[in-house]
């Protein structure tokens, strides 16, 4: 069985997709090659934490770069879920709310 099938009928760690139509993307949160730490992402969600994570070069990423270089990739792998997560626990604690005030 594919790693990818083992996240049909999952839920979107970002967004909290769950139609089981969406064939959720098991997303390597320190890259392939660095880790075994995956999450269930759907398409767009994982689209958007690795174009992220493509802007560091492919050999500022690897297994093969030095501790300053791989601790850099897992900041950004981090700080790019966690820039998602918070838009999204934002656009739902202030749903209620509309846009009554300015955000901070």
């Amino acid at each position: 069985m594919s790693m990818l099938s083992d996240f049909r009928g999952r839920t979107c760690a970002i967004c909290g997709e769950d139609d089981p139509r969406i064939l959720m993307e098991a997303h390597h949160v320190f890259g392939r090659a660095n880790g075994k730490e995956v999450l269930s992402l759907c398409k767009n969600c994982h689209s958007k934490v690795t174009l992220t994570q493509d802007l560091l070069p492919p050999k500022k990423r690897s297994r093969h770069a030095n501790e300053a270089d791989r601790r850099n990739f897992e900041d950004v792998s981090i700080g790019s879920l966690l820039e998602l997560i918070g838009e999204k626990l934002k656009k739902r604690g202030l749903g209620k709310y509309g846009r009554c005030r300015k955000s901070v």
